[in-house]
């Protein structure tokens, strides 16, 4: 099976990340976004803070105002859903996905600049370069694919069992 790309869309009032790879039953979603590094609160029995890690990652992105919608469906148990995060907690639906995989959806609660649209994209440039899976890059300027650079090996070395490589492209 080819492997689809990941698809990275970052518009000045949205920025939209979908993959279609095993996508997250609702337990992982919760372990990710909802559980993760939650801390108790010694006061009240069993209370514990509103967002794991994963949750306050994207809420960084979008601001106090903005939100959140991670829909997935998952490859393993076929179950699908919807789940929406805003800085007051997090409501989890009934999502009827046709495709597995997942995409995150940040909707930021001030409009992005063409600068900051910029600066965004260089970032998914840099870190995505050498991605085994391929990434289609979509912008207001353009669209564009970046990662698997076919690779070439130019010397071996053999004590560290790895080769120098280069981009062929």
């Amino acid at each position: 099976e080819e492997r689809k790309p990941v698809v990275v869309e970052i518009q000045p009032n949205k920025i939209t990340v979908t993959d279609f790879g095993v996508g997250m039953t609702i337990k992982t979603f919760k372990e990710i976004f909802m559980w993760f590094g939650r801390s108790g609160n010694r006061e009240f029995e069993g209370m514990q803070g509103k967002f794991g890690l994963g949750a306050k990652a994207f809420l960084m992105l979008a601001g106090e105002n903005g939100y959140a919608v991670i829909r997935s469906k998952s490859h393993e148990t076929g179950e699908s859903f919807k789940a929406i995060l805003t800085s007051n907690g997090a409501e989890i639906l009934p999502e009827n996905k046709s495709e597995r995989g997942t995409t995150f959806e940040i909707y930021p609660e001030k409009t992005l600049t063409e600068d900051q649209i910029d600066q965004f994209a260089g970032k998914v440039r840099y870190y995505f370069a050498f991605s085994r899976v391929p990434i289609i890059l979509k912008t207001p300027k353009g669209t564009e694919e970046i990662g698997c650079p076919q690779i070439k090996l130019v010397e071996e070395k053999p004590e560290y069992q790895v080769g120098l490589v280069e981009n062929a492209k």
